[in-house]
């Protein structure tokens, strides 16, 4: 085995391992710390393996890791907690991330040599790898952090999912003509840019109104409270002096007899 395909198949597990685990942060695990370990590493190295199989026969083809997704979900549905429904979701959404990043990032580091760093083992290739699979673990993280800070319904992440799989599709051509036919290079640079751009903006924009609606909801809910307060306390002095009036009659009442 010579030192291309041995590098191909060490930076293919890091990124399997790092998709595995984020897949897993959204959702949780099911069972105790040793059943998780095993389900994570089994999952990984089957993912690996169906990566390794597709690699080995095509060079680049984005469609195929529908194995792989179907794949992630099986893990998901008897490891992880959740409904099938998201974990389906976010199993697409974030192997479209990582399609994203790996085009992208050759667009932009590969110059005219993109068959090279697809296929052949040098330093342009080596760099983007290692930018892909560090870019890749910190947009996980951003996501995790999003879920974790906001408040996004189901109906939200499908529109954030959606996108992503419209970029997704976008790339897989863009990267396919990129690499049938160099001369474009820089038109596809920027088609893909603003395509990117135009899913951050729609992202940017969708936490903006998903925060703005979860503090006018806040303000009316502590308005309601206060607007309860404030009612709870009228009623109380009515209370009060209805019972003031209640003695001071019975008062006069017991004088008079």
């Amino acid at each position: 085995m010579n030192a291309d395909r041995l590098f191909e198949l060490f930076i293919t597990y890091i990124q399997v391992v790092i998709w595995v685990w984020f897949i897993s942060s959204c959702f949780g695990f099911k069972y105790k710390k040793l059943y998780n370990a095993i389900g994570f590493l089994i999952s990984s190295s089957v993912i690996f393996v169906e990566i390794a199989f597709i690699n080995h026969f095509v060079a680049y083809d984005g469609f195929l890791a529908i194995i792989l997704v179907l794949t992630m979900i099986l893990y998901a549905r008897i490891m992880l907690n959740g409904d099938w429904f998201m974990q389906s979701f976010m199993s697409v959404f974030s192997l479209a991330i990582i399609f994203i990043v790996a085009s992208l990032t050759i667009f932009y580091f590969s110059g005219k040599q993109a068959s090279d760093v697809i296929i052949g083992l040098s330093k342009e290739r080596v760099c983007i790898a290692f930018i892909c699979r560090i870019s890749e673990l910190v947009l996980f993280k951003i996501i995790l952090y999003i879920k974790k800070e906001y408040i996004i319904s189901n109906k939200e992440w499908i529109l954030f999912i959606v996108s992503a799989l419209m970029t997704w599709c976008a790339t897989v051509f863009i990267t396919k003509a990129a690499l049938d036919d160099e001369h474009f290079m820089l038109n596809l640079i920027c088609i893909a840019t603003i395509i990117i751009l135009i899913n951050f903006m729609i992202y940017y924009f969708m936490l903006k109104i998903n925060k703005a609606n979860k503090d006018h909801l806040e303000y009316k809910l502590i308005k309601m409270q206060y607007d309860n307060i404030k009612e709870n306390a009228e009623n109380t002095k009515v209370l009060y002096e209805n019972i003031s009036a209640v003695r001071h009659d019975m008062r006069n009442q017991l004088l008079a007899i």
